[in-house]
């Protein structure tokens, strides 16, 4: 059972559409390792990014995985051993300034990509 704990933009009047071709940098981030994978994307001062979604990869079954805005956990799951690819519906926006990020574990192999863009603050 995946549990979700994230606060999402509404698709119907998200500002972000529109904006991603034409005021943004999009960008993917990916990290291996053998116990922990840690993808994430930097704050940037004045900026502020947008996951998209992301693809984890583990050996563990069990394995845990959180994707964070800052450091609070916005999705909080565990999975079986294999690949889980997630695409959001609705995009989760990260704080101005503030990076994201993405992990899971694993026993000897596990890999972390995290899917986004970063464009200059929304209007509040």
């Amino acid at each position: 059972m995946m549990t979700k704990t994230m606060q999402q933009l509404d698709a119907n009047s998200n500002p972000i559409q529109g904006l991603m071709s034409s005021q943004s940098v999009t960008w993917p981030v990916t990290h291996s390792h053998a116990s922990q994978a840690l993808a994430t994307q930097a704050g940037v001062t004045g900026k502020q990014h947008v996951v998209t979604g992301f693809i984890v990869s583990t050996d563990l079954a069990g394995a845990v995985c959180e994707v964070k805005v800052d450091s609070t956990v916005k999705l909080h799951f565990t999975m079986i051993a294999g690949t889980v690819p997630y695409t959001l519906s609705t995009a989760l926006a990260g704080v101005v300034g503030g990076a994201v990020s993405v992990t899971v574990n694993g026993t000897s192999a596990c890999t972390a990509n995290l899917l986004g863009f970063t464009l200059d603050p929304l209007p509040t």
